[in-house]
């Protein structure tokens, strides 16, 4: 029973971060089938010890209304994160005319980039890994407990 115990537990811990990452991986995926409407953008590089990270903000406009958003793009670490940093800073420009992808209900919801990366794409198959495995250990215990042995 315990151990059943720490089985909830730790998938209720893997759930919370699961649902915190993937939410802008579901941003993305919804994004894909709203409309788009041009956004000036303002690149911010940050820069700290052994972490770097590009940050986009980005204005556009909608019937004489401005909405504001922003999305970071790369949220780097270790001993290369600065120039790769600087490398895809470099590929935005300010100023510079992007699409931004809006929620046509709730405008104020946009995004830049809907595309997953390659190592969204890992993180997000792995936590599904991991939540399949923490059902299947939960589901085998009940069970077992179930069966009375």
């Amino acid at each position: 029973m315990l151990l059943l115990a720490a089985e909830i537990g730790v998938f209720v811990l893997l759930l919370f971060f699961t649902s915190t990452f993937t939410q802008e991986i579901r941003l993305k995926i919804a994004s894909r089938r709203w409309p788009h409407a041009p956004a000036q953008i303002e690149v911010y590089l940050g820069e700290a010890d052994a972490q770097a990270d590009v940050l986009l903000h980005y204005s556009f406009e909608l019937d004489g209304q401005r909405f504001d958003g922003r999305q970071l793009v790369f949220d780097g670490r270790g001993a290369d994160a600065k120039t790769q940093a600087q490398d895809i800073a470099a590929y935005y420009s300010q100023g510079q005319l992007m699409a931004a992808y809006y929620d046509p209900s709730q405008p104020d919801r946009s995004i830049l980039i809907n595309e997953l990366t390659l190592e969204e794409s890992i993180r997000l198959g792995i936590s599904l890994f991991l939540l399949s495995s923490g059902l299947i250990a939960i589901g085998t215990q009940v069970a077992f407990l179930l069966s009375g042995r």
